[in-house]
């Protein structure tokens, strides 16, 4: 197994050797400007449909987590038509990503490139291959609230943890794939143009944190290329330049403070070509109020049993452990503001927290029968 590490993100100012030349040899960021946000509680896989051999040198893909996971992306070949996933070509594993809306863009070294040559049956007399990708909170509990942006890009997605085909979009209509752009060795043929813009998170409070998403579809030259920014947030530059190597970029921005649901709009150009993106802008909602009324830890059977309230019937509540943020698990709602749950836990977890998807939380020791 091929191992990225840490030192590979294009986050918190670390980035890998920029390869001398590089080629976006998929991409699916250019499809319809709506994307949604999609849980990966499993690993899911997304086709992707080549020709030939590819020296992959890189790749980027845009996620969302709650608190700190770990992810992994792994390379497969196709096991044959209508049977999902073959063999794993290479794996690379990234820990303690952090929470929030990020980028993920990483250069592989020369020893961790890789050549992943298409094999039939991916669709419609189609080759290629698949990559998957698996989040789990930091200490191996629950996927950490982590999902992907989806576009509606019409490729196979495969559970490979349940082999069965499945659409990653709620309503089952359409197999959306997660935001991928895929890098060989080969030098780009034409020269880069913006390709699309999206504005996370898709429901922006008052006042709150914001960005903006650009992807190229190519990567940028010696140089990098310098976007003009603007639009009606807070807080905005006028300017960002997308680095030599790189194809994409986050722009961060804060969101008005607005006392009624408002239209935020960001435009972004360069290379003669403009995108722009939308999102509503919610009015602050005062916090729910949560309450702990029962956290018992059953030894013999590594039971957590929870009690819970909250002022919102509608909120969902997890359950992580105080000290490290760990996810345990998610409560089951009455309707009428009682939660409660029995959850899988090895240990006894001493202390934890319940958060409210509505801003509350509530603290509790942890008692042993």
């Amino acid at each position: 197994m091929r191992n990225a590490i840490a030192g590979m993100l294009c986050m918190a100012g670390l980035l890998a050797a920029i390869p001398a030349q590089a080629e976006v040899f998929f991409d699916n960021t250019s499809r319809p400007q709506f994307v949604r946000q999609v849980s990966l509680t499993h690993e899911l896989a997304e086709g992707v449909a080549f020709t030939g051999s590819q020296k992959v040198t890189g790749f980027t893909t845009l996620y969302h987590a709650d608190t700190v996971v770990n992810a992994t992306i792994t390379f497969y070949t196709v096991a044959g038509p209508g049977q999902g996933t073959g063999s794993q070509v290479a794996s690379f594993a990234f820990p303690n990503l952090a929470a929030g809306d990020h980028l993920l863009t990483v250069n592989l070294s020369p020893a961790q490139q890789f050549v992943w040559t298409a094999t039939p049956g991916l669709s419609n007399q189609v080759g290629g291959g698949y990559v998957s990708f698996k989040f789990t909170g930091v200490g191996g509990v629950g996927n950490g609230g982590a999902t992907v942006y989806a576009s509606a890009f019409a490729a196979p997605v495969f559970d490979v943890t349940t082999r069965q085909f499945a659409p990653l979009d709620p309503d089952s209509s359409v197999a959306d794939s997660p935001l991928l752009q895929l890098m060989n060795d080969q030098p780009a043929a034409d020269s880069p143009i913006l390709e699309t813009l999206y504005v996370t998170p898709q429901r922006p409070t008052s006042g709150g944190p914001m960005q903006a998403v650009v992807f190229l579809n190519e990567l940028a030259p010696a140089g990098g290329i310098t976007l003009t920014v603007t639009g009606n947030a807070a807080s905005l530059p006028s300017t960002v330049v997308i680095p030599a190597g790189q194809s994409s970029v986050a722009i961060d921005a804060v969101a008005p403070s607005v006392t009624a649901p408002t239209t935020v709009s960001i435009t972004v150009s360069c290379c003669g070509t403009s995108r722009t993106d939308s999102v509503q802008v919610s009015p602050t909602v005062p916090a729910d109020t949560v309450g702990i009324q029962r956290a018992e830890y059953r030894t013999s059977r590594h039971e957590l049993r929870v009690q819970a309230t909250s002022t919102s019937a509608t909120a969902t509540l997890t359950v992580f452990v105080t000290a490290t943020s760990q996810t345990i698990g998610t409560l089951t709602g009455n309707g009428r503001g009682s939660f409660d749950g029995t959850l899988s836990f090895p240990v006894n977890p001493g202390n934890i927290t319940v958060r409210s998807s509505a801003g509350g939380s509530a603290s509790a020791s942890v008692t042993t029968r």
